[in-house]
């Protein structure tokens, strides 16, 4: 009984790592380190070890083990305090807040041989031409968002929308004047006489 209990225990401990090492290390790497490692510590804090995220920063530690709802990394990534909004610039993703939420609830489990790193930069041969997001893997965004949100407005090919059907075309004298006067039109406005 007690072989069992201690395998699985280890097979528990396995499958922890793995989470970590397969989920939660990219993810920390990907939207905490560059603010939170041993260069650089906002609000005194790193975490790039699991003895870090305990002691914490200037705000105490930064996870209780097993509780996510007391640990203020979770409160951070979920925005519920102006003033510790974690990544300021953008919030986390349901699925990664949820990610850190399990780590924390599941123990915190870094294993020692694993230590956070930047992301490589991604090199391109000088004088070598980039393709788009969607169709080059070596394109910085494919990278930064890991294949996902390519759906950016910013990335999208640039098209030529069509021009809208308005009652007074003559008054257009351009692609852009149609859709002005679309709106006057939408708005019951007349154009002001030139």
């Amino acid at each position: 009984m007690i072989f069992h209990a201690v395998k699985q225990t280890c097979f528990a401990d396995a499958a922890a790592d793995l989470f970590f090492t397969e989920q939660v290390k990219p993810l920390l790497e990907k939207r905490c380190y560059s603010c939170h490692n041993a260069e650089k510590q906002k609000g005194g804090l790193r975490l790039d070890s699991r003895e870090a995220v305990l002691r914490g920063g200037e705000n105490d530690p930064a996870a209780v083990v097993g509780k996510p709802e007391q640990s203020l990394l979770v409160h951070a990534v979920l925005h519920r305090k102006t003033e510790l909004e974690m990544p300021p610039k953008e919030k986390l993703t349901a699925t990664e807040i949820g990610l850190l939420e399990r780590w924390v609830r599941d123990g915190l489990s870094w294993p020692a041989q694993v230590k956070l790193t930047a992301p490589a930069p991604v090199v391109v041969p000088t004088g070598e031409h980039v393709g788009d997001a969607w169709h080059d893997i070596r394109n910085p965004i494919v990278k930064i968002f890991k294949g996902e949100r390519l759906d950016l407005w910013s990335l999208k090919p640039v098209e030529r929308p069509e021009l809208p059907r308005i009652r007074q075309s003559r008054w257009s004298r351009s692609g852009i004047d149609y859709f002005v006067m679309a709106g006057l039109e939408k708005a019951h406005l007349e154009p002001a006489p030139e």
